[in-house]
């Protein structure tokens, strides 16, 4: 019985896991300030889960309108925090495969 409560618990914590190292939007509330996160915590979540597409014109408004300032902005746009091409798609079938019951 034990070792079926442990089996569970170890289950829901890695699937709450998912989120957290997915790849990340200008649509997460982590990096459009929303949270009252910091540029600095931006950032460093940036540089560890990496962007799934690249900051453009679009992007770049809705994340000044949130309160971003231009040097981070800047930064993200450099391409250096993009997901390789092959990478995006590898993630971007995931989430359908898991969107269609996958």
């Amino acid at each position: 019985m034990r070792l079926l409560f442990f089996v569970v618990a170890v289950l829901l914590s890695l699937r709450g896991l998912a989120p957290a190292t997915a790849p990340m939007t200008v649509k997460d509330r982590r990096i459009d300030g929303a949270d009252g996160v910091t540029e600095a915590e931006i950032l460093g979540e940036v540089e560890k889960r990496r962007l799934l597409t690249a900051i453009d014109a679009q992007a770049e408004t809705t994340l000044a309108r949130a309160g971003m300032s231009d040097a981070l902005i800047g930064k993200l746009k450099s391409g250096n925090y993009v997901l390789s091409g092959p990478e995006a798609a590898a993630v971007q079938r995931r989430i359908a495969d898991q969107t269609h019951g996958g």
